[in-house]
């Protein structure tokens, strides 16, 4: 079998990871080929030296640290299509550039390619603010909030649009539409 690349994109908190795990228990049942989860965070973490908490709450997101991650997981990318694995990879958001140079590596191991922007739902949302909202003494924080989160989805993908050479490889879905539109289209990709 061919490598398989498989990105997922999305906003914080969208279930991305949560995603790339379902997937990745899907294909072990249906495919006999690896198949290596590569996290944008889990990576991000590593690098620095944070915890779980500390990542939470630190600006590391910053343009130069996002291209050190991207030639970080390319790297690690690059490897396992080279053992012609499945590699599913989660991104928060990926500029212009990335979503290019996931096409090209892709591209440069004759591997399926997929991506997925994955919009969060209003429950992952709701779900993500009132955990950070305990801390909180005001509740009506949490309703600007959660007002400037239901849109991020919108803004990021207005800041960094899908650049038309290879929006043919992403699907835009909504996480309520779940797991089985996901494997679907996956399915889909694969066979066409």
């Amino acid at each position: 079998m061919r490598p398989v690349l498989i990105v997922i994109s999305g906003s914080v908190g969208a279930g991305k990871t949560t995603l790339a795990y379902k997937i990745q228990k899907y294909w072990q049942s249906q495919y006999d080929q690896p198949c290596e989860i590569i996290e944008d965070d889990t990576e991000r973490r590593h690098y620095l030296g944070f915890s779980l908490q500390q990542h939470m709450h630190s600006p590391h997101y910053t343009k130069k640290m996002d291209d050190i991650m991207f030639g970080i997981m390319k790297r690690k990318t690059k490897e396992q299509l080279a053992k012609e694995h499945c590699v599913i990879r989660t991104i928060v958001v990926a500029s212009e550039e990335h979503y290019q140079l996931n096409s090209d590596c892709a591209n440069e191991f004759d591997a399926d390619f997929i991506g997925f922007y994955l919009k969060a739902s209003e429950q992952n949302i709701r779900a993500r603010i009132q955990t950070r909202a305990i801390e909180r003494e005001s509740l009506d924080e949490l309703s600007i909030e959660l007002g400037h989160a239901s849109n991020a989805d919108e803004r990021l993908l207005d800041k960094f649009p899908i650049p038309e050479n290879v929006l043919e490889h992403w699907i835009i879905i909504n996480a309520d539409q779940g797991q089985d539109k996901v494997l679907e289209e996956i399915t889909k990709h694969l066979s066409s």
